[in-house]
């Protein structure tokens, strides 16, 4: 084993150079003056101060990333899938979230549109959730502003057909009069209150 070589990491090589008279004469390679250590350290240190600030970087974009997706997953509740993210290594070897995604259901409720008002009601919350929506948050925001329309008019068409029937349904006309009849509801203009999903 040559000592040199296993200790040229932390000591300098000795190089020989012949000398006029053909002797050789060691010269010292490698050995930094004064000025080349403080240029180094000069380099070294605005290195590190480089990555100090790429470090803060990252980590404030992973915070807003997982903030924002959050807002998403915690307004949407079921309608929401799991978060999911997209990674950059720091020059400290770590993973930064630097972007994210939240899949969300907007399909309407079959043959149900109290609930698919209910449902577009809390997609549009849940999209518009985040401090500061992306333009693919707005879309989705007026898709589901788009359903719940729709869902009102259908709403409204049910209950302009329930009124125009002139020959009401018999067992519910009956059920009313006997619970009127019991006292279980405090007065007569208790009954047929609708729940306003249109909040």
């Amino acid at each position: 084993m040559n000592i040199a070589s296993s200790t040229s990491l932390s000591t300098p090589t000795l190089a020989t150079q012949p000398q006029a008279g053909g002797r050789k004469l060691e010269k010292t390679q490698g050995l930094d003056t004064p000025k080349e250590k403080l240029e180094q350290k000069s380099n070294s240190t605005q290195t590190d101060q480089q990555q100090r600030a790429r470090i803060a970087e990252l980590a404030k974009r992973d915070r807003e990333v997982r903030a924002h997706e959050l807002a998403h997953v915690s307004v949407g509740g079921r309608y929401t899938g799991s978060a999911n993210f997209s990674y950059e290594r720091g020059p400290d070897g770590r993973l930064y979230a630097t972007g994210g995604e939240v899949s969300i259901d907007t399909s309407p409720v079959p043959n149900n549109p109290e609930a698919t008002l209910a449902k577009a009601i809390t997609i549009q919350r849940a999209a518009l959730a985040p401090a500061n929506p992306s333009n693919t948050d707005r879309r989705v925001a007026a898709q589901a502003a788009a359903i719940a329309a729709q869902a009102r008019i259908e709403i409204s068409n049910q209950r302009s057909s329930e009124s125009a029937d002139p020959t009401p349904d018999r067992e519910s006309s009956r059920l009313n009069s006997q619970i009127a009849d019991s006292g279980a509801v405090g007065s007569s203009s208790q009954q047929g209150n609708i729940l306003d999903l249109q909040a």
